[in-house]
Parts: structure tokens; sequence; C-alpha cells
């Protein structure tokens, strides 16, 4: 029995990774992304929802704050949701017991902005040049069963990419990190 919960977690990884692959096979060749009108507030706090469970678990707390005055955008609402969705799982994972994590939507200029910010470990310098890479952990000590398999914050790029957005972070380390995805307005 242990050897077929072992062999179904592995696969269940396996299946993740390829996914992600595929997906981001899919993005760079621009088949992936359809527009639609789409309020990114409601996107923004379902995503959120759905990782409170998650946040709970790690003694995280999970906070959303929306600008109730960001038109609606035009963007791929499944693309985007796991872009912003990959961000906050990964602030989770790397936010102590008793840490927080702030989701915040936003205007920013002829774009829109879903911040969030964390309170956990940052990132040392010489690695945020590369967090942005597939199969990159700033931990490498962090296993797959842990960490998942590094391909979260590359998808997250090339979604935004792939709707002429952007992603950045600024972070400090030991005193957490700022991602900020911008995902322009209009058509």
């Amino acid at each position: 029995r242990d050897r077929a919960v072992a062999a179904d977690d592995a696969a269940r990884r396996l299946w993740s990774i390829l996914s992600g692959m595929i997906e981001l096979a899919e993005l760079e060749a621009a088949s992936a992304i359809e527009k639609h009108p789409m309020d990114l507030n409601l996107i923004v706090e379902a995503v959120v929802k759905g990782r409170h469970a998650e946040a709970e678990r790690h003694g995280v707390a999970l906070e959303h704050t929306s600008d109730a005055s960001i038109p609606v955008i035009f963007a791929d609402e499944r693309h985007l949701s796991r872009a912003i969705d990959a961000v906050i799982l990964n602030a989770i994972q790397y936010t102590l017991t008793g840490g927080r994590i702030s989701v915040r939507t936003q205007r920013a200029g002829e774009s829109v902005c879903v911040e969030v910010t964390d309170t956990g470990i940052g990132i040392k310098p010489d690695d945020l040049p590369r967090i942005f890479d597939r199969f990159f952990r700033a931990d490498p000590s962090r296993s797959t069963e842990t960490g998942g398999a590094g391909l979260g914050l590359s998808l997250a790029k090339a979604i935004l990419e792939a709707h002429g957005g952007s992603i950045s972070v600024q972070s400090e380390l030991g005193a957490g990190s700022t991602f900020k995805l911008l995902v322009p307005l209009g058509a």
C-alpha cells in the first residue's frame, strides 16, 4: 500500500511538471491566449479564496484588497488566474508560520496591477535575475515534494508576457518579497 501511495504521488508530480511544460510551449506559440472582457477583482478574489486553506495549513494570514475603480480588462481568465495563483502559492510556500501575505489590485497608468506582498524569507540578490527561469528554485534544499518543480513563476511570466504585460519582483533577504503583475488595459 505504501508503494502504491508513493507511486501515485510521483505520478501526480510528474503530471504537474508535464502539464506546466505543455502550457509553457503553448504560450510560446501564442496559441493559448483567448482574451475576453473580465473583472480582474473577481478573478483575484476567486484565486485568493481558493488558496485560503493552503495558507491556513502553513499558518499564514492571506488577505485581499480590491480597487473598485479598476475597469474591465481583456484577458484570458484561465491563464491569468493560473499566473496569479502561482505567485500566491509561491508566497505561501516561502512565508514562515505567523507571516502575512497581502494581495492588492490597483490601476497603474494604462495597466492594472496585482501586487502580492509577503513577509517571507525573501530572495538572495544573486538569485533575483533567475527567479523566473524554468526549474529554478531559490532554495535548492526544497524537494519537489515540498516545493514544486520550479515552473510556477516562469509560467506566470510567460502568461503575463502573452497578455502584453509583465511581472517583476522586489525582495529583501529575511524581510519578504513583493511581486507586481501588470496587465495592459484595452482589447
